[in-house]
């Protein structure tokens, strides 16, 4: 039996906390209950195992497993940055996302700002020292930064509930992990201001890999971005295997038609679901096994909204990438096609064995201005 528990993504913790045990509570007649959580929802299921505030429930000497998929286990660097209006969010603006941030209603964005010792906010750097930890939760950096007092100290109580010493001995964790995409990996705080930090192949997008992962613990990657992750191979094959699914049986791609990693079939993750007209497109590709000389076709399409289906205007964006003398299982590349704004689809001349088609959109509104800092 399975049970999905879908959360808006501005609920705070209590609000997910009560939902997730409410279900729970529902699982009398379960001997084995497996978590398996994505991005904050894995936060959410460490508290419920951590805290020891849910340790009396009938249910809980029944979990046997958490798998965690793409969480920032340290925090998220972009909540920050959100929570000071200078993120945008699947084309809403910068302004707007700092509203709902700090609107209290709203904690998410705050209960993602990295604790102390998470080394995601450091000092600015400066010859002759050592770049060193800036712990957001202190009450003159809160103040410096113009945080709200109150959601900040709410977010603490979170982090203070969250030990992997306090996880209980007879529950295994793993944690996967995207590792292929340009991430936004560290803030540095300085007499400028507050500085993003970004690095290629650091993250999946969102979350970057030096928060998903946690010492000691088993993990996995993925080449797909945050909110795709799901739709990776290794990823789903390796669910099967936790799941205990019956043998043979084997995830399919987008048509049903393909098994994935079928010979000669590749997969697809864009960096992003929105960008502005100008901005580059960062697009990864995975092959199931090392490829000689891979040459690939791309086109990206301008669709309709409402079937799906590919319009004639824009005409459609084509572009190569070919290697010599090369052997490579994956790859990654930029390109600049300039699209007006709408919705579009990269499509690849090789089958692929993603479980999505790979849909984006280009709004004309504003977006974040990031830069890579080396």
């Amino acid at each position: 039996m399975v049970r999905g528990l879908p959360f808006a993504r501005r609920r705070h913790r209590a609000v997910r906390l009560h939902g997730l045990r409410a279900t729970l509570d529902t699982l009398d007649d379960v001997d084995e209950i497996i978590l398996v959580a994505h991005s904050m929802g894995g936060i959410v299921s460490r508290y419920l195992l951590e805290s020891g505030a849910f340790s009396d429930r009938t249910w809980f000497d029944r979990i046997t497993t958490l798998v965690t998929i793409g969480t920032p286990h340290s925090g998220a660097p972009a909540a920050l940055t959100q929570i000071l209006g200078r993120e945008e969010i699947l084309g809403v603006s910068g302004a707007d996302v700092r509203r709902l941030a700090n609107d209290p209603r709203y904690l998410s964005a705050y209960e993602l700002v990295p604790p102390a010792g998470s080394a995601l906010l450091l000092t600015a750097p400066h010859r002759g020292a050592i770049q060193g930890g800036v712990d957001p939760f202190d009450e003159a950096v809160v103040k410096s930064l113009g945080l709200r007092k109150n959601s900040i100290e709410k977010a603490k109580v979170l982090w203070e509930g969250l030990s992997l010493d306090a996880r209980p001995e007879k529950v295994a964790y793993f944690f996967f992990v995207g590792s292929a995409h340009t991430t936004h990996i560290r803030n540095e705080w300085g007499p400028r201001g507050l500085d993003r930090i970004d690095r290629k192949d650091s993250g999946d997008g969102t979350v970057p890999i030096a928060s998903a992962l946690a010492p000691g613990i088993p993990h996995g990657f993925a080449m797909k971005k945050h909110m795709k992750i799901f739709g990776d191979r290794e990823l789903r094959r390796a669910l099967y295997d936790i799941l205990g699914a019956p043998d043979g049986m084997q995830p399919f791609d987008a048509s049903t038609a393909t098994p994935v990693g079928a010979p000669n079939v590749f997969g697809l993750s864009i960096d992003r679901d929105t960008y502005r007209p100008s901005d580059p497109i960062e697009i990864v590709v995975s092959y199931n096994r090392p490829i000689d000389d891979p040459q690939e076709a791309f086109s990206i399409v301008a669709i309709d909204p409402g079937s799906g289906s590919q319009l004639a205007e824009p005409r459609p964006v084509d572009f190569n990438a070919a290697f010599h003398r090369t052997q490579m299982q994956s790859f990654s590349l930029v390109v600049n096609p300039n699209l007006p704004a709408g919705m579009y689809e990269l499509v690849a001349r090789r089958a692929v064995d993603d479980p999505d088609r790979t849909f984006f959109f280009v709004s004309d509104r504003g977006a974040p201005d990031t830069k890579e800092k080396s």
